[in-house]
């Protein structure tokens, strides 16, 4: 291809020049249309190419861009943009690293690591390690190893490719070398940063020459990390001690190999300096290292063993207090959440507080936690300490402390222990928890500690719960903070609060015991509902909670308080709420979901209203899908899963209105979605039989689910309908999956019912659609287990619905058959699948009575009826009385072999009783 003309050239400049001010928004937006219109023309891409490597033809600026529209082209449209032009675009890209300028060498290196990451320059590092080592230009050198970094991070696989003879290898080995002999800071830095990179690929379980590598030079690699944490004190020191400390917290993989080459009393104390730097991302990345340490139990022995656990203990308390930095923008935080409203965000668009930093006192409270469920009482009580040290010595006095951030940072780790040393804590219980409530009833005690007391004795709710006296105090704290006007102190309140009701759910106690409490909690919640008085954080918190109080006492919030107070505050939450909401809406959703299931019949008063929302949300999720599919929005709709929670929610009210399933029919066939004939059930059945819409698996999931379970109850609104979604729904029948699971059972379920309400023949062909389907399944038994005890079902059920066609090669089927359905449990005599599958058989058997001339199929029969047991059968007389009349007929087919075949396959005792 013929190389770009001058005129060309600066044709290309001068429009990326022109989108290069970043107050006029117009032109930026017209030379992003441009580029993107011109991203597959291999002539515009040389262009690109040519602008970003020539020093001085333009300003570094219009370079910067050039390359970076390069780069994205070099990864959406490699094929057709750069293939054609590669060796050119590879020569000036690998003269260009030399660029004194650093941002445009590192836009530089992405496009190397972008071509890499093809396949298609495999031999970057073998040619240019050895110009690196040779040159003395350092701007060159920096550019090869921001190349190295970027194909580190991006595509380490491409330099494990070729097994024992790839670049990897080779390549860790220089990079130790260089780190450990380069007197330029910037060039350790980037060697540490592609180790880092490198480590962080042999996370995999499989073996690969990376990890084989750093095994092999394990004592050469921590040398080299040494070198780097002395360089601390250098401009780029920080950045290098934080990549290093990284490298260690990495080399945990390794841990077996650092005890054995005695190198890991040397490391731990190494970062355990590391954690003292004041440099909070030096101390940030050494706490890290104590975090992942904790989660191996060998090596939290060992810090005991080399007396570290309680000096490390006491410095992880220390960096758990906030610094001054910490609470100024925590304080700025809360001034700007209390002046702005809370609406209604899509996913990615929450509150600010929603996406929490990490930082130093996050990490060591959680390693501190981590550290407990581990040593547990060595934690409390470590090795050359007093009984108690952790607790007596450390956290009380911290929570005396006149400093209120001291404070905080004792309550703070008195919770991150709860789970790992409650037997050691809990004799202190009776003592602590009134102090802490004692905290959240002083208004000055700074917001803060507050917060964290509450989350605190959250931590402890089990054994707070059961004991009326701190049971009482503790949910009026509650109730009362989760009404105070700091955000902090709410979030941290209701989370405790659904925690509280949560263990109440789980263990009905005193809650359910005293309406009074519940009365109490429904005037407080009702305040917390109000608008603009959370954020929406706080509010999806409120519902969880709210869930759970109604699951548990959905009759004692079933009042007319309940109703003021809790019930149409949530429905005016739900008309008010955005379709496209996809934070609080479906948590909003999974709440009513809760109240549905907790008051039962007594929701019927809100039914109209939420099945009409929910019909809303369902109708324009899918109208949103058509206008994508058919071109009229240039993006699929992001509802989340706002849609599969509205059809899990009308489920809910279906089961729950059951004893009035007149109402529910004629409410659900009357209802359509705005201005449209599309009524609920339409809905539905399009998440089964529209494949264009290429649905995700689990909203198809959720449509099986609602139409399975509801095929018995409302026959008239589902069966005609999913009888013709069964060939769409077949298709899913062909991988191990979960959806492929869901469609056996629905298929079954399907020809149960239609079997009387079909015409025999449309009920035969019906019936011959599912078994070619799914009786290839079964035979071929290379399926999940739970798959293909399905499918068996199924089955089972056609043989149940029409044995006539498929029972002709029931010979070719038969052991699979019952193989799988005497795996299948059934844990009462109420549930009526495995019976019903059974059934089936014997018509078939009965269809085709010489299949049980074969022993094994005799055996697999055997094997299928004893999968009952003696009092199931007792109570299920029907599948009593067809296994008896099977074994009559196989008695008298075989004469004078039945005794032996009797004695050597084992029949259920109950059928040979009544045989006799």
């Amino acid at each position: 291809m013929a190389a770009p003309t001058p005129a060309e050239l600066q044709q290309v400049a001068d429009i990326i020049k022109s989108g290069t001010d970043v107050y006029n928004r117009d032109a930026m937006e017209r030379v992003t249309s441009y580029i993107q219109q011109h991203s597959a023309d291999p002539k515009f891409n040389q262009c690109l190419c040519v602008i970003a490597c020539t020093q001085g033809a333009s300003t570094d600026t219009t370079r910067q861009q050039a390359a970076l529209a390069l780069k994205n082209n070099i990864s959406r449209n490699f094929e057709a943009a750069i293939r054609p032009c590669l060796d050119n675009t590879k020569q000036q890209l690998a003269a260009a690293l030399q660029d004194p300028n650093d941002g445009l060498r590192n836009a530089l290196a992405s496009c190397v690591s972008g071509i890499t990451k093809t396949g298609s320059w495999p031999t970057f590092v073998p040619e240019m390690w050895p110009k690196l080592k040779q040159s003395q230009d350092p701007g060159f050198r920096q550019g090869v190893l921001v190349c190295v970094r970027d194909m580190c991070e991006d595509c380490a696989d491409q330099l494990e490719v070729g097994g024992a003879a790839s670049q990897a290898p080779v390549l860790i080995t220089e990079l130790v070398s260089l780190v450990t002999t380069t007197s330029s800071t910037k060039e350790v830095l980037l060697g540490v940063e592609s180790l880092f990179h490198l480590l962080d690929h042999t996370s995999s379980e499989d073996p690969s020459p990376i990890d084989a590598k750093f095994r092999e030079i394990l004592p050469q690699t921590i040398a080299a990390l040494e070198r780097c944490i002395s360089l601390a004190t250098s401009p780029d020191g920080l950045h290098i001690a934080k990549f290093s400390l990284s490298c260690y917290r990495l080399l945990l993989y390794y841990y077996d190999m650092l005890k054995s080459h005695n190198k890991l009393n040397e490391i731990l104390q190494l970062i355990y300096k590391s954690t003292e730097s004041h440099n909070p991302e030096v101390s940030l990345a050494a706490c890290e290292f104590w975090h992942d340490l904790a989660d191996l139990p060998e090596a939290v022995e060992d810090l005991a063993t080399y007396n570290l656990l309680g000096e490390l203990s006491k410095q992880l308390l220390n960096k758990m207090v906030y610094s001054e930095l910490e609470v100024s923008l925590i304080l700025a935080e809360t001034e700007e959440e209390d002046v702005k409203p809370r609406t209604a965000k899509k996913r990615k668009d929450d509150d600010d507080d929603d996406v929490e930093q990490w930082t130093i006192r996050k990490c060591a409270a959680s390693t501190l936690d981590a550290l407990s469920k581990v040593a547990g009482s060595d934690l409390i009580s470590p090795a050359n300490y007093k009984p108690g040290w952790l607790l007596t010595d450390e956290i009380l006095p911290r929570m005396q402390n006149g400093d209120w951030k001291v404070q905080e940072s004792a309550v703070l780790a008195l919770g991150a222990i709860s789970t790992g040393c409650f037997t050691e804590v809990r004799d202190q219980l009776g003592t602590l928890v009134p102090v802490l409530l004692g905290v959240l009833q002083q208004p000055n005690m700074h917001f803060l500690v507050r917060g964290i007391t509450c989350w605190t004795l959250g931590r402890y709710v089990q054994w707070i719960a059961p004991q009326q006296t701190y049971f009482e105090q503790y949910l009026t704290v509650l109730l009362t903070s989760m009404s105070q006007g700091e955000r902090k102190v709410q979030e941290c309140a209701v989370s405790s609060f659904a925690g509280l009701l949560e263990h109440e759910s789980k263990n009905p106690g005193l809650l359910k015991a005293n309406p009074a409490y519940i009365q109490a909690i429904l005037k407080h919640v009702a305040e917390c509902l109000s608008p603009g008085k959370y954020t929406t954080r706080s509010v999806v918190i409120l519902l969880e909670a709210i869930g759970h109080l109604a699951y548990t006492c959905g009759d004692e919030i079933a009042t007319e308080m309940g109703d003021t107070h809790l019930m149409r505050p949530l429905i005016n939450m739900l008309m008010n709420t955005p379709v496209f909401d996809c934070v609080l809406l479906p948590q909003l959703l999974y709440c009513l979901y809760n109240c549905v299931t907790g008051m039962g019949p007594k929701f019927g008063p809100y039914v109209n209203e939420v099945y009409g929302r929910s019909l809303t949300i369902l109708g324009t999720f899918f109208e949103e899908q058509f206008k994508f599919k058919q071109g009229k929005i240039h993006e699929a709709p992001d509802m989340g899963q706002n849609h599969t929670f509205a059809i899990t929610l009308v489920k809910s009210l279906m089961e729950a209105m059951e004893g009035q399933r007149d109402v529910m029919v004629q409410l659900i066939t009357n209802t359509k979605y705005q201005g449209s004939d599309f009524t609920f059930v339409n809905f539905v059945l399009m998440c089964i039989n529209q494949p264009q819409l290429e649905l995700e698996s689990h909203v198809i999931m959720t449509a099986i689910d609602i139409v399975g379970e509801n095929l018995k109850t409302y026959p008239e609104l589902f069966l005609e309908e999913s009888v013709k979604a069964l060939p769409a729904l077949l298709e899913h029948c062909n991988e191990d999956s979960e959806l492929c699971n869901d469609c056996a059972w629905f298929c079954g379920a399907v020809v149960l019912m239609a079997e009387k309400a079909m015409p025999p023949e449309q009920l035969r062909q019906l019936i011959v659609l599912v078994a070619n389907k799914l009786v290839p399944i079964l035979i071929k038994n290379e399926w999940d287990e739970n798959l293909l005890q399905n499918v068996a079902i199924a089955i089972g059920k056609c043989g149940l619905a029409n044995p006539s066609d498929i029972a002709a090669h029931l010979d070719s089927y038969f052991q699979p058959l019952l193989n799988n359905l005497a795996l299948v449990v059934q844990w009462d005599s109420t549930q009526e699948e495995k019976p019903q599958a059974f059934l089936g058989v014997i018509r078939l058997i009965e269809g085709n009575f010489a299949v049980l001339q074969n022993p094994e199929n005799i055996k697999a029969l055997a094997k299928g009826m004893s999968s009952f047991s003696n009092n199931s059968l007792s109570e299920q007389p029907d599948l009593l009385q067809a296994f008896t009349v099977t074994l009559q007929a196989l008695k008298k087919a075989l004469g004078g072999q039945w005794d032996t075949v009797a004695k050597t396959f084992s029949f259920p005792a109950p059928v040979l009783a009544r045989l006799q």
